[in-house]
């Protein structure tokens, strides 16, 4: 029963809507220092329709992954093992959905109006674990 529930919030979630690409679609490129753990970092290249993401924790590769804009699923490596990750832009937020084994868990990433900081919701989909809220700052470009 939990896999087809699980199959089910992955197939409703996973399937991006026209609409979602509507909106002011901000530039999320740079590395991005989380404010509460200097030795996390995520870092970012938007390019056209693609994104690629690496997320490390000091030394460690946390996540790692090219993939287009447009919802497509692709494959990522999270903590060393093969994970499915689709992202897409929901107006201005980011959205990142990373399906690991029977874990899903979506992510929404926004950008503030001055640029230099970044909002992380981290929501787990498929248990009932809270939301989480992370706050990164932009690093310095010649850091």
């Amino acid at each position: 029963m939990r896999s087809g529930l699980a199959a089910a919030i992955v197939a409703v979630l996973l399937t991006p809507l026209s609409f979602a690409q509507s909106g002011t679609q901000p530039d999320l490129s740079g590395t991005w220092v989380d404010s509460a753990n200097n030795a996390d970092k995520i870092t970012v290249s938007e390019k056209g329709d693609s994104i690629q993401l690496r997320e490390t924790d000091g030394n460690r590769v946390v996540a790692n992954y090219a993939c287009s804009l447009d919802g497509k699923q692709c494959e990522s490596k999270e903590e060393g093992h093969s994970a499915k990750v689709m992202t897409y832009y929901n107006g201005s937020k980011l959205v990142e959905i990373v399906e690991h084994g029977s874990d899903v868990t979506k992510r929404r990433f926004a950008l503030s109006q001055d640029g230099k900081t970044m909002i992380v919701e981290i929501m787990p989909l498929t248990d009932e674990s809270k939301v989480v809220t992370r706050t990164f700052q932009k690093a310095d470009k010649t850091s």
